[in-house]
């Protein structure tokens, strides 16, 4: 004998509008830190950003990713402001054998933080704007061509994060000055995609009213 379970329609459209709703669902867009190399710390040194001189630090990205910002800490001259700096991302080797994906010169929003005991003004840069999308892996952002109300040298805080770093002059900078990476500190902003959190809790309820259903009907 076979036993035919009947699904009355209230049920069939449960299910339906369940199914439906997970095929037409939207990622959502977070902005968030993408990668974080750590903040200031305004007592080591610092890397100089013009002048000549280019830094490079890389970064990982876990996943595609949209990238729409930048934040780095830099060490100036006592009562001088930040006003641009150039910028490039790529793979490769820094000032070697670089491929460069994206580049530019970004206007800086400086923040003001303290002066420390060497007698510079420690600042946060903050950039936003601009979408560039890239795929999981290890990227190099490189700053240079810096610019000042006053014209004069900007430098990169040395924070020793987990970043790899490159100095145009001589290469890898790993334990150049002192113990540790001798990197920078930055953080890369940006937007990762990710499935709506409402759709999922909906489909999950979905088939366990399905589950349950057809549990009480086969008894």
């Amino acid at each position: 004998m076979v036993f035919r379970t009947y699904m009355p329609g209230r049920v069939r459209g449960i299910i339906l509008f369940t199914v439906m709703m997970a095929m037409f669902a939207v990622p959502a867009s977070a902005t968030d830190v993408l990668y974080d190399n750590g903040p200031l710390d305004g007592t080591l040194s610092a890397w100089t950003i013009n002048s000549g001189y280019a830094v490079a630090d890389s970064f990982t990205l876990s996943g595609a990713s949209t990238l729409t910002g930048l934040n780095f800490w830099v060490w100036a001259n006592s009562g001088d402001v930040p006003k641009t700096v150039d910028f490039e991302i790529g793979t490769g080797t820094p000032f070697s054998s670089f491929t460069v994906l994206d580049s530019g010169t970004i206007n800086l929003t400086n923040t003001f933080l303290k002066t420390n005991s060497s007698g510079y003004d420690l600042d946060e840069e903050s950039v936003s704007g601009g979408n560039y999308n890239l795929g999981a892996g290890t990227y190099y952002l490189v700053l240079q061509n810096a610019t000042t109300a006053n014209s004069s040298a900007l430098y990169w805080d040395i924070n020793n994060g987990p970043s790899t770093a490159y100095e145009s002059s001589f290469g890898p900078v790993k334990d150049n000055l002192f113990p540790g990476s001798n990197s920078d500190s930055f953080q890369i902003l940006g937007t990762t995609s990710a499935p709506e959190p409402g759709t999922l809790t909906l489909l999950g309820t979905g088939l366990l009213f399905l589950v349950g259903r057809r549990r009480r009907t086969s008894h």
